[in-house]
């Protein structure tokens, strides 16, 4: 009786767990599987961190560097909104962005971050590179660095966006008119700790 049970036991099990084999998925779900690769959330961030500066009574200062003079101004917050649009013009999680951006990372040691860098594969695209600095021990974004390039007329315009999350971002628009180069670096500092 007992051998009967084992036996029964041995071919219910070869029955269960040959249902249970790993399949190979078809190349279709790979390619499919890869199209949801999800990129770091560079917006959402921003919106936030936007939304944290608007809220909070910080003092928003502008301080502008045209031709090594520095000149700088206290801005109210609609201001301050217009000048982070810069950040927000495209979102490379959307849909219709994901294809177009290819994604590398690696540790960096020295700074001691994660580093998430989106490169653009269609010159078409303003919004050409994105930086993402992440610390590994908290998992959160501490630098972002964005690149824009685009023509305006006659005009070709390279725009530098750097994020910080110590108090401040910076805007440097390089613009190329007929060979003759423009540099106008803007800085918006919010912390009172920050240091100029």
């Amino acid at each position: 009786m007992k051998k009967i049970i084992y036996l029964a036991l041995v071919v219910f099990a070869e029955i269960l767990f040959s249902d249970c084999k790993v399949k190979e998925k078809p190349k279709e779900n790979a390619v499919t599987e890869e199209k949801k690769k999800e990129f770091l959330p560079v917006i959402e961030f921003l919106a936030g961190e936007i939304k944290h500066v608007d809220t909070v009574p910080y003092t928003l200062v502008k301080y502008t560097t045209i031709n090594n003079h520095t000149d700088s101004v206290i801005i109210n917050r609609p201001e301050f909104r217009n000048i982070t649009n810069e950040f927000l013009e495209i979102n490379i999680r959307d849909d219709k962005y994901k294809d177009q951006y290819e994604e590398t990372s690696f540790a960096d040691n020295t700074t001691r971050t994660a580093s998430f860098t989106y490169v653009s594969r269609s010159p078409d695209l303003k919004l050409s590179k994105v930086d993402a600095y992440v610390n590994p021990e908290s998992q959160k974004i501490t630098r972002l660095y964005l690149e824009r390039n685009y023509s305006s007329g006659d005009t070709a315009i390279t725009k530098k966006l750097l994020w910080q999350t110590t108090g401040n971002f910076i805007i440097i628009t390089l613009k190329n008119i007929n060979n003759k180069e423009s540099v106008v670096q803007e800085k918006i500092v919010w912390d009172e700790k920050e240091e100029q």
